[in-house]
């Protein structure tokens, strides 16, 4: 017969966990936010450092594509959605309810 281990069950450690597999553990649980906070902090260094370069204006309009871009496709993804979002609203609301926030949001 198998015998199963349940999660309830303790189960002895042979050996306790030393300070480099801890922060090992840490570091990939929290990889994302790493990730994040350097990803935010390079650009903070690299912005300081293309504003002080004395960039001409088309390199400008080249270096900030990227971002225009980026900000660009947010909207087109986030205008629709709160839209489809208030209507969907609209139409979950009674019909005496519905006529009020309609107006109001609407005209």
């Amino acid at each position: 017969m198998r015998r199963e281990v349940r999660d309830n069950q303790l189960t002895p450690k042979s050996e306790p966990e030393t300070t480099g597999q801890k922060m090992k553990r840490f570091v990939l649980a929290n990889l994302l936010v790493i990730l994040t906070v350097s990803a935010v902090i390079v650009g903070v260094f690299i912005g300081l450092g293309v504003r002080s370069a004395g960039l001409s204006r088309t390199q400008i309009l080249y270096f900030g594509f990227p971002g225009e871009l980026l900000i660009r496709l947010l909207k087109m993804i986030i205008i629709p959605l709160v839209v489809c979002t208030g209507r969907l609203g609209d139409a979950l609301l009674s019909g005496d309810h519905s006529d009020r926030v309609c107006h109001r949001r609407y005209y």
